[in-house]
């Protein structure tokens, strides 16, 4: 029971990880479009949207697409994943009018998206190498001093 725990607890707390950097993202996406049509603020309700939304997609993406961005490497299977995110990402956008009904602007947020999944792929891994680094680290202190 303790394990199963664990292990769902762990899966949440990537996908709050992860939702909290791709909100992030969106929001300034979102920021960027709204500046270049020199509009200064946004609603409150389209600051939920980007989280609800972006919680949604990385509960997807952790439960039923294998994690694709905190793979080991780019695989076929992770590419194809973040292709469909991207799309589901691109049609809510679309949806919920973000973009005044721009599809220059909501396409450009797909291609914006793929380009989060890139970076923060890059990110985990160079963490996963940091992290690495640093228990052979303790492993090693942890024999010399035996």
């Amino acid at each position: 029971m303790k394990n199963k725990w664990e292990a769902y607890l762990s899966r949440e707390i990537s996908i709050k990880y992860k939702a909290g950097l791709y909100s992030l993202c969106h929001l300034f996406y979102c920021a960027s479009y709204l500046l270049w049509q020199r509009i200064y603020h946004i609603d409150l309700l389209q600051i939920a949207e980007i989280a609800l939304l972006a919680y949604l997609i990385c509960n997807l993406q952790v439960y039923v697409l294998k994690n694709f961005d905190e793979a080991d490497r780019i695989s076929p299977s992770g590419i194809l994943s973040a292709v469909f995110c991207t799309i589901l990402y691109t049609l809510a956008v679309h949806t919920m009018n973000w973009f005044d009904g721009s599809w220059p602007a909501a396409l450009g947020f797909g291609a914006y998206q793929l380009f989060c999944y890139y970076c923060i792929y890059l990110i985990n891994k160079i963490k996963r190498r940091i992290d690495s680094r640093y228990l052979n680290q303790l492993l090693q202190e942890y024999k010399e001093r035996k």
